[in-house]
């Protein structure tokens, strides 16, 4: 009463990410994949990570990791990145390159 109350409160300083736009309606296709990100030897469970996918240096798609409880069980909660890839007949068979922004590290 009176203003006296506590607020628990919690701030994360995060780093600007990589600004991945993307308009999907310039492709013709796509492709889904599910992603489990392994950074440096540690899964992420950051949902400020983000995963980008390019093709000939091109962001092709891009997808921030997500707790996902539809899988998780006590004592092991999964934390997933559903990333969709968009590209053109021309795509075929050209590599998809996958980078990783590690937001607690700042680091691509």
């Amino acid at each position: 009463m009176g203003g006296d109350e506590r607020i628990p409160l919690g701030v994360r300083v995060v780093c600007s990410p990589p600004a991945w736009a993307l308009d999907p309606g310039q492709f013709e296709g796509s492709m889904n994949l599910v992603l489990k990100l392994n950074v440096q030897g540690t899964i992420s469970t950051d949902e400020e990570d983000i995963v980008g996918a390019f093709i000939d240096g091109q962001l092709r798609g891009r997808a921030n990791v997500q707790y996902v409880p539809q899988v998780s069980y006590p004592g092991n909660n999964v934390y997933l990145a559903y990333l969709t890839v968009y590209g053109s007949a021309a795509d075929l068979n050209k590599p998809v390159s996958l980078q990783i922004w590690d937001a607690s590290a700042c680091l691509l």
